[in-house]
């Protein structure tokens, strides 16, 4: 089960890929729908031919089927002629009497031999099926043959040939294949002696009792004219068998080894004789005009194939591939790079397009480099405008405190405020630089808490945790002095007796995380959502670096921090506010350590 599914899961991943090349790939789209056109009519003209072949293979068995069964009524006739021709050459009343007349003589004369050849000559010279006659006689130990005429043989040679010629008769006439080896024992002297033989005992009432045997041998030239017609090209082989299985003769080439078509051997076996006629049609060369036919719609469907991808991939060439540069370019565009350019030696529509685009993506790297140009002047002068923002807020309120200090307290307390207010702004300004280090950061507070610990008579107390490797990260001048001071304000006021003020700083991975968090009252809900409902406008992508399009005067200190954040570190930068009524609030404050280190360089 568990191969299944993962041989399921394989094939899941492979029709995805191939889905996702499907739809990515227009030349593969293209190269498809082609082919969805063409391969149906490569199936029905394959389908069509195979039908022709069908129909022109069953019509060719049929008429061999016919021109075989024509082919063995014929064969039964011819058989049935010979049967009664060799029947009455047997029985030939003149014959045997010439025979049995040489018999009585003490030597065979020349003239009786020579007149039963001419004899028997006259009585084959009207059959044309005949080749010739041989004789074979125990008593004369002689054997008479109209083609090569008598030989004399000892008469255990010849008594031995009897034998052999009668056990073969044991079932009557027989038909045998190179009978001059059994007459002759050699072939070779008899080579140019065609054809076989039909083999007759001669009897008659007055010698039937003679050991005489007649050999009629048969034309091959004669049988093959019957099966001539049946051989319809030089591939096809025919061969006549007699009952016995003794082959008669056959024509074409010598039948192939191995197994062949379907349908290449065809024997048919005559009604009357039952001799056998076998039909080796090998290579079905009858097919071989049509198999020519099939070949060339083979022929011509690879080239519609071929056809079809060249012109599918001459449509990608002109007016895909146009298509995927433009696309491929566009896409450049949408991730913010105007340098791409399109090569276009062309004047049609693409070339259009193409020039098009060209004019269209430097326009636009124009507009932006001067926008951006623009919009960055605007923003470093604003960043400017809040940072001034900050010295003035911080030094009325100074100042106030200064009033308020003389009106109680001796003129030494007021001394060491003055003190601390001189260092915070020396560390404000930091020579003229926008960033200094986390640590120069909690430096320049440590001033600032301990002037206004003076002012509220120590009735909170400050901790620091910052962790050694966020100490030396560059940080914007100024940026937690706002959050500071709204916790001693607003959280750690006069009402507090125990204060606590806890600033932090740490790294993650990729980010600083900087906390400033205070035990004093509290934000309501209702105005702690105010507070977050101005962040949350202020941290929007979408909204411009301009702190001036927040609605109103609220929470300025919040704004300036937020609106400073986002223009220096970008969106990724984020702060929360978490408060409870009574029980505190914390601001945190997330910077990426990139941007961090790019500030490091703003001027």
């Amino acid at each position: 089960m568990a191969c299944i599914k993962s041989c399921k899961q394989k094939v899941a991943r492979l029709w995805c890929k191939a889905r996702q090349q499907y739809l990515k790939r227009t030349q593969l789209r293209l190269t498809v729908y082609f082919l969805v056109v063409i391969v149906p009519l490569i199936v029905v003209s394959l389908y069509a031919n195979f039908r022709t072949q069908q129909i022109i293979n069953d019509e060719t068995d049929a008429t061999t089927n016919i021109q075989l069964d024509m082919l063995g009524m014929s064969i039964d006739d011819m058989v049935k002629s010979i049967e009664s021709l060799t029947y009455d050459f047997a029985r030939d009343e003149n014959t045997i009497a010439k025979l049995e007349m040489m018999k009585f003589q003490a030597s065979l004369s020349p003239v009786d031999v020579s007149e039963l050849l001419d004899y028997l000559e006259t009585k084959l010279s009207p059959y044309a099926i005949f080749s010739h006659i041989t004789i074979i006689d125990v008593e004369l130990e002689t054997i008479f043959s109209t083609k090569i005429g008598a030989r004399r043989e000892s008469r255990s040679t010849i008594q031995r040939k009897a034998d052999v010629i009668s056990n073969l008769l044991d079932h009557g006439p027989v038909i045998k294949n190179n009978s001059e080896s059994l007459l002759y024992g050699s072939p070779a002297r008899v080579s140019d002696v065609e054809g076989v033989s039909f083999i007759r005992k001669m009897d008659d009432d007055v010698g039937k009792n003679a050991e005489r045997y007649l050999f009629a041998t048969i034309k091959k030239s004669v049988l093959n004219e019957k099966l001539r017609p049946l051989q319809r090209h030089e591939s096809v082989r025919i061969d006549l068998y007699s009952k016995q299985g003794t082959p008669i003769t056959s024509v074409g080439r010598e039948a192939p080894s191995g197994d062949c078509n379907e349908g290449c051997v065809k024997v048919k076996y005559t009604d009357d004789y039952h001799w056998r006629i076998v039909y080796h049609d090998p290579t079905k060369q009858s097919l071989a005009q049509t198999e020519s036919i099939n070949d060339f719609t083979v022929l011509i469907n690879i080239v519609s194939v071929i056809l079809a991808i060249l012109i599918a991939w001459g449509v990608y060439t002109r007016i895909v591939a146009p298509l995927d540069k433009l696309t491929h370019a566009m896409r450049n565009m949408m991730r913010g790079n105007y340098d791409v350019r399109l090569e276009n030696d062309r004047e049609d529509e693409f070339g259009f397009l193409m020039a098009a685009y060209n004019q269209m993506a430097a326009h636009q790297k124009e507009l932006i480099e001067g926008h951006y140009e623009q919009q960055l002047q605007l923003t470093q002068a604003e960043l400017k405008f809040l940072q001034s923002q900050i010295n003035p807020h911080f030094m009325y309120n100074t100042l106030d405190s200064i009033y308020w200090m003389a009106k109680h307290y001796d003129a030494d307390e007021i001394g060491d405020m003055v003190l601390n207010l001189a260092a915070f702004y020396r560390a404000s300004l930091h020579k003229g630089a926008s960033t200094c280090t986390v640590e120069e950061t909690i430096t320049q507070l440590n001033y600032y808490v301990r002037v206004q610990q003076i002012r509220f008579l120590d009735k909170f107390e400050v901790k620091y945790d910052i962790s050694d490797d966020s100490k030396f990260i560059p940080l914007l001048k100024l940026l937690l002095q706002p959050l500071v001071e709204n916790a001693i304000l607003h959280g750690l006021n006069s009402n507090i007796s125990d204060g606590k003020l806890t600033i932090s700083s740490r790294t993650t991975e990729d980010r600083l995380i900087l906390r400033v968090e205070d035990n004093g009252n509290g934000i309501a809900p209702n105005k702690l959502a105010m507070v977050q409902d101005v962040l949350y406008k202020v941290q929007t992508p979408t909204c411009t670096t301009s702190m001036k399009q927040v609605d109103d005067g609220q929470f300025y200190g919040l704004r300036n921090v937020m609106s400073r954040v986002k223009m220096v570190y970008g969106n990724d930068a984020t702060m929360n506010v978490h408060s409870e009524e009574n029980q505190g609030t914390s601001i945190t404050v997330e910077l990426p350590l990139e941007q961090c280190w790019a500030a490091a360089h703003y001027k």
